[in-house]
């Protein structure tokens, strides 16, 4: 049997991946006594204010996929293993010790002891077997629970978890966000509509209060098994205007803005009282290119536009010299990337013969789509300057996030930036965003890429066991990729975090789902 040894050794190796490969330089209310509360002065120290760039639409796990929302919905809710937001490396949370079969379909789980929900009710396998059974039937799991069969239960404190097939990322799949452990019995009492009104958990903080559009108040767990924040009260205040949330930060109102874009750095380096925090995420953005229409359907017209591109100006211009350019959308927190692999060769010249050969010397006018924010709109600016220069004439529509999203899903696109994160951070995600069985609505392949041999080898790669075997598939899955070029790599994105430079344990989350309770003063 492989114990917890196995996991120290792949952290490690996650860890050695991040060091070489990146350089980090309202509405109405819905409880009762919920007026909002005011931030204490920092002196006092008896609360953090956090704020977040966007509304919290839901604090209940299976009916979002915001990285925001499940960022406080993680201060609330624990999974059985937990991906570390710095290093991501894999460590126990709920389960305490754990043996898996050779062939991965089985994993033995003893579960933390003396936990307890935040209403007193003890955490037991129930909740896991509960938990993790219906999590099959939820969409957002989807990609968790393949092969997943369900739960055996022991006693109180021991399950079995089963597979049909053995997957080597198991651990990362049921550390995600849509995988925290709920409360069987909470949920059987209030249903479901209940929950989500007043959702408990096991975590780090007890929700106090909601108000929507405005703020989240949480109440440190005292009795947290995982060790309690030093401060009595955590606060979420939801500021969508950057400008709005620096300013409050500046006027000492709040502690700690995530996500500002790197544009606010000099300012920020020229207030003694804050400190900038900076990481390379692991947010691939990059061009959807639609395969299946003219003239995208020709590699040579799909070759010249990704070879014209200037990378170098693109993370310059875009990034503020902040994030990690990628020649594809494997992480470099994942074991597949590599520093030996090139970016696409900027070839303005070679890209102009391509376009003669594919029947437009004089070149052509293309539309790329893109949104406000998230860097899409820059960079679109550095592309489109790009391109004019090879003869292409590219009009940048910029769009209401969820018309580009639809409009990418059901195809009716040309060129379209897209964004999909390495939430394991393993190739997998990069593989089921190039795998034809993920077109469209059905994943993150809305360039309607198809090529047999690329779904042969992913499908091959999900299953093997055999870390060596694996690297191969992979390998080939580049080289296929490269030759095809279905879409045009991009960047990994900066994530930022200003805080206050009194506080100790910050750091800029590589994905959004910060533990707040490491942070103190």
């Amino acid at each position: 049997m492989k114990k917890k040894r196995l996991i120290s050794i792949i952290a490690s190796l996650l860890v050695l991946s991040i060091l070489t490969g990146c350089a980090n330089s309202g509405g109405s209310n819905e409880f009762e006594n919920t007026e909002p509360t005011s931030s204490k002065s920092s002196q006092e120290h008896d609360t953090l204010t956090v704020v977040i760039p966007s509304d919290v639409g839901s604090l209940y796990q299976w009916d979002t996929d915001d990285s925001w929302a499940l960022n406080v919905i993680c201060e609330i809710v624990d999974p059985l293993w937990r991906i570390s937001p710095v290093d991501g490396s894999v460590s126990g949370c709920l389960a305490e010790e754990w043996e898996i079969s050779p062939d991965y379909k089985e994993c033995k789980v003893k579960l933390q002891e003396g936990v307890k929900f935040s209403n007193g009710d003890p955490l037991t396998t129930k909740d896991v077997k509960w938990t993790l059974e219906e999590a099959i039937n939820q969409p957002w799991c989807s990609r968790w629970v393949a092969n997943f069969e369900g739960v055996e239960i022991v006693d109180e404190y021991n399950c079995i978890l089963k597979w049909s097939e053995g997957d080597p990322n198991f651990m990362k799949y049921f550390a995600q966000n849509s995988m925290n452990i709920l409360p069987a019995d909470y949920i059987a009492e209030v249903g479901v509509d209940g929950y989500k009104q007043k959702p408990i958990g096991t975590g780090p903080f007890i929700l106090e209060s909601w108000t929507r559009g405005d703020r989240i108040v949480l109440k440190t767990n005292k009795d947290y098994f995982m060790g309690s924040a030093s401060y009595d009260t955590l606060v979420i205040r939801m500021i969508n205007d950057a400008n709005s949330a620096l300013m409050a930060l500046e006027a000492g109102e709040v502690d700690v803005v995530c996500d500002l874009k790197p544009t606010f750095k000099d300012v920020v380096a020229q207030n003694e009282n804050l400190r900038w925090e900076e990481a390379a995420s692991a947010v691939f953005v990059y061009i959807q290119v639609q395969n299946q229409k003219a003239p995208f359907d020709d590699v040579r017209v799909r070759k010249a536009l990704n070879m014209a591109i200037n990378r170098e100006q693109l993370q310059a211009v875009a990034l503020g010299g902040g994030g990690s350019l990628a020649p594809y959308g494997i992480s470099p927190y994942s074991p597949q990337w590599s520093d030996n692999d090139l970016l696409p060769a900027y070839d303005p010249e070679a890209a102009r013969k391509l376009l003669a050969e594919a029947g437009f010397p004089n070149g052509l006018d293309v539309t790329l789509t893109c949104r406000e924010g998230d860097y899409q709109k820059p960079a679109s600016e550095v592309v489109q300057a790009n391109w004019a220069d090879i003869g292409v004439n590219c009009k940048v529509e910029v769009m209401e996030r969820n018309a580009q999203i639809n409009d990418m899903i059901a195809g009716s696109y040309q060129l379209g930036w897209q964004q999909t994160t390495d939430v394991i951070l393993d190739g997998s995600i990069w593989g089921m965003a190039n795998d034809s069985h993920y077109w469209g609505g059905n994943g993150a392949n809305r360039a309607f890429y198809k090529n047999e041999r690329f779904d042969e080898l992913n499908a091959l790669q999900k299953i093997e066991l055999d870390p060596g075997k694996r690297k191969e598939y992979f390998e080939e899955m580049k080289q296929i990729y490269w030759d095809d070029c279905p879409n045009m790599p991009g960047f990994f994105a900066p994530t930022t975090c200003v805080v206050n430079k009194d506080l100790k344990g910050t750091y800029a989350a590589m994905l959004n789902f910060y533990r707040y309770e490491w942070f103190s003063w």
